[in-house]
């Protein structure tokens, strides 16, 4: 397995990851920007558009069947949160050339649709298909509800508003349904254009490294856009904790009430830190797990999760009312515990098996690595799972010790039940 990357300058950056033993092919083309109240609804809803059609398949029903027809390839669309930022896009599968009937090369015909439907897309009258325009705001809309009717969801994205409260990683990465039906076609032919001409572009393709010509094909299309002045972007940005504390509370007609916790740290080094994270509370035999929610009985579910773009630790746990004070103690006890170093050796090789675990199982699929060396990209690292593997068993306990003493609570948010529902969500 290689891993390889090309700056190809404006701002734009061509990564490969190539393994032999891959099947499939991935190819991901993401615009990244700075996250606003605004800019995820209308990359959201931009990229679930383009996906749909392109000058020459200029319906989904076309591109559909042309996708179909290439061994069964497809183009779709993503749209996520990256700490202060937004990488959206469209991406493309499909199999290798190697693997088809007589050898038969679909990858650069895949690749094509794929080009055509960002630069090349179906339009009427200068603008997107309205069809399709009103069909995906509609579907967005319908997600946006989703996620407000999902309280456990819901919660942490509220939270998150608190917790980075002055920072772009407050805001949603989908925008709220107000956000999505404001936006016009106009507005989308406006943001595609800034798109390509003001965001950082990553582009990756993960193969069995038959795609050379593919690549040649990505390139050429991008070259006009190389000679952009676009400024890297510093992807970690430490969120500041709060001088005291901050606590909120939202009453909701649920069963069973919603806290979330976040935990703030400049730890350094981010794998020792999501190390931690499992330990506390990211595996089935973690502190939280194991205290909180099996022997003390005081929440349903208690899991951490580390944003290594923000150095915060979030905890998300679902509790009743009666046992909310209690849950929230416990949870910042156990926090003191790993500081003070009252953990077994046992739960920190367990630990060390399983993230690495985890971390390995990315190697048997093309777009699983696609998306780690994405990560890595944002580290300023180019670390294969291996090696990852090796640096993490190599922690030792005052390690773990001294990361989880640099963790200081920051926010405690409530979605408190009311008992009125018909079941808890």
């Amino acid at each position: 397995m290689e891993f390889n990357r090309e700056n190809l300058g404006g701002g734009v950056a061509f990564s490969r990851v190539t393994d032999k033993k891959f099947k499939s092919c991935s190819v991901k083309i993401s615009f990244i920007t700075e996250n606003s109240y605004e800019s995820s609804a209308k990359s959201s809803l931009l990229f679930s558009i383009l996906a749909t059609s392109n000058a020459k398949l200029p319906s989904r029903t076309a591109l559909t069947e042309a996708a179909e027809e290439l061994y069964g390839s497809y183009i779709s669309s993503f749209c996520s949160r990256l700490g202060d930022y937004i990488t959206a896009g469209l991406e493309c599968g499909f199999i290798a050339d190697g693997n088809t009937i007589g050898k038969e090369v679909i990858s650069t015909k895949a690749v094509d649709i794929l080009l055509d439907c960002i630069f090349d897309p179906q339009l009427e009258g200068g603008l997107l298909s309205e069809e399709y325009f009103l069909m995906k705001q509609k579907e967005l809309c319908d997600a946006i509800a989703a996620s407000v009717n999902n309280k456990r969801a819901y919660a942490v994205r509220e939270a998150r508003k608190l917790i980075f409260k002055g920072e772009p990683a407050m805001y949603s990465d989908h925008g709220s349904i107000e956000d999505a039906m404001n936006i016009t076609r106009e507005d989308l032919s406006e943001h595609l254009s800034f798109l390509l001409e003001n965001a950082v572009t990553e582009i990756s393709v993960s193969s069995d490294g038959s795609t050379a010509e593919c690549e040649k094909m990505i390139k050429d299309r991008f070259a006009p856009f190389t000679k952009r002045d676009i400024k890297p972007i510093t992807y970690r940005k430490n969120s500041p904790l709060k001088a005291e504390p901050a606590f909120a509370e939202v009453a909701e007609s649920i069963n069973q009430s919603k806290m979330v916790m976040a935990f703030k740290s400049a730890y350094d080094d981010i794998y020792t830190v999501k190390l931690f994270s499992t330990m506390f509370g990211g595996a089935p035999f973690s502190m939280l797990f194991e205290n909180v929610r099996e022997k003390l009985s005081l929440c349903y579910y208690c899991p951490s999760a580390y944003i290594d773009t923000k150095g915060t630790m979030i905890v998300d746990s679902g509790v009743e009312n009666s046992n909310l004070d209690a849950a929230r103690d416990e949870i910042i006890k156990q926090l003191q515990q790993a500081a003070e170093g009252a953990f077994s050796d046992e739960l920190l090789e367990n630990s060390k098996r399983f993230i690495c675990d985890s971390f390995m199982s990315n190697y048997d699929s093309p777009y699983n690595m696609q998306d780690w060396y994405s990560a890595q990209v944002t580290r300023g690292t180019a670390f294969s799972p291996d090696e990852i593997c090796e640096k993490l068993n190599a922690v030792t306990r005052e390690q773990i010790r001294d990361c989880a003493a640099s963790f200081r609570l920051d926010t405690v948010f409530t979605v408190k039940a009311t008992g009125e529902a018909v079941s808890a969500q």
